[in-house]
């Protein structure tokens, strides 16, 4: 049976055979414009980002020295997501490996176990997904103890220099078609214990960080060289500096170099505000460097909550640690009132397995606990439970209403 891959190159086959001078003569002018791509979002007017084709190419070489990607992989993002057109298409051509294309997330399962892919390129959301799913399956049949038990085991055998992943672990990597070995994970905040759980079992779960306005990649975590909780070092040849207050090494975020984009189409003053006079662009993002070239994140500039003592609150920060908690499914954290609040989606399956009926009560005690971990000026004052998810962007971003 014929692939769709197939009939798309037999139909450019025939129109190149029909005027084959038209493709003889054409020719790309590195500065040219490759592509617009409109950012998701999550506050406010999405903005048309225009990358030339040397932005995309830099960043796709610059990626592929930084990295090395073990096979073949599957896409499951969005292709007007430019993470998962440079790192998903353009970085798997550059070093000769296959993209399967999954039609839809409900396939995904089965579409994995067909191709049996040994990267995927994923964000935050869906390694969540894929971590309860695996634990919810072995609470399902019987195996959550045994699984427990099997970690600790590894663990101790990795010590001594020995690694038995692959037997130990063979059944749970089977869901994802047996021959999984890497996931690539961006465009959002990652918790470190997924990195270490995934690690534990075998696949090397990799973070990274990047923005549309630099084609998207800016750093990520290499295949031995990585620290948890960052998203790894500089791409060679990407500048990157802190824009800080005297005396802090936290500030927002600039790039320079040839990843970075031409522009905004057609909106040429909000591409001054976010251009600085020596040509670095302004990320809107927090973080800092630590001495090894290694980039951390911790907040967005627009989100930050300014408390009427000064303080300075990311919500980012508050949203992944209540995100640990097995009864949160999703979470977004705001000022109201001059008090830090929450609202909550729960995670409707762990409340039922556990029997928890009250809702209330059980919420009560989470943000009672939370709380008594934290300093005074990050605790929850309010919170509220909704019964829907929250509305997302394409890149399965949540807007921020509030």
């Amino acid at each position: 049976m014929q692939t769709e891959m197939e009939k798309y190159l037999q139909e450019g086959k025939k129109e190149y055979q029909k005027h084959p001078e038209t493709f003889n003569r054409l020719t790309i002018d590195k500065d040219d414009l490759a592509a617009i791509i409109y950012t998701s979002g999550t506050t406010g007017v999405a903005k048309g980002v225009m990358l030339t084709h040397l932005n995309l190419c830099e960043d796709t070489c610059k990626s592929s020295r930084n990295l090395l990607l073990p096979g073949n992989s599957i896409l499951v993002l969005p292709l007007h997501h430019t993470f998962a057109f440079t790192a998903n298409v353009l970085c798997m051509i550059n070093v000769g490996h296959t993209t399967y294309i999954n039609k839809s997330l409900k396939r995904i399962n089965k579409d994995m176990v067909n191709y049996s892919p040994e990267v995927m390129i994923v964000v935050p959301m869906m390694v969540e997904a894929f971590y309860k799913k695996i634990w919810a399956t072995a609470r399902e049949k019987g195996k959550d103890k045994l699984l427990e038990k099997m970690i600790k085991i590894s663990n101790a055998l990795l010590s001594c220099g020995i690694d038995g992943r692959k037997e130990f672990f063979g059944s749970v990597i089977s869901g994802f078609g047996g021959r999984l070995q890497m996931i690539i994970c961006g465009g959002a905040a990652l918790d470190k214990k997924y990195v270490k759980a995934f690690r534990e079992i075998g696949i090397n779960l990799l973070n990274g960080y990047g923005i549309t306005e630099c084609s998207p990649i800016v750093s990520v975590n290499r295949n031995k060289y990585f620290k948890d909780g960052s998203v790894g070092p500089v791409l060679e040849g990407i500048n990157v500096k802190i824009d800080s207050k005297p005396g802090e090494n936290e500030g927002e975020i600039l790039v320079n170099g040839a990843i970075v984009m031409k522009g905004y189409f057609n909106q040429e003053e909000q591409t001054k505000e976010v251009m600085t006079e020596d040509g670095y662009f302004r990320t809107g993002d927090i973080g800092y460097l630590d001495k090894d070239n290694f980039l951390y994140i911790t907040g967005r500039k627009k989100n930050i909550i300014i408390l009427d003592n000064g303080k300075n609150i990311y919500p980012e920060e508050l949203e992944l640690a209540l995100s640990q908690e097995d009864a949160v499914c999703e979470v977004l954290v705001y000022e109201e009132e001059g008090h830090i609040s929450a609202e909550i989606y729960p995670n409707q399956e762990f409340l039922t397995q556990n029997n928890i009926e009250d809702k209330k009560v059980y919420f009560d005690e989470l943000m009672e606990r939370y709380n008594r971990k934290q300093p005074a000026y990050k605790q929850i004052h309010y919170y509220k439970l909704r019964d829907t998810e929250f509305e997302k962007t394409t890149t399965k971003k949540i807007k921020r209403k509030y």
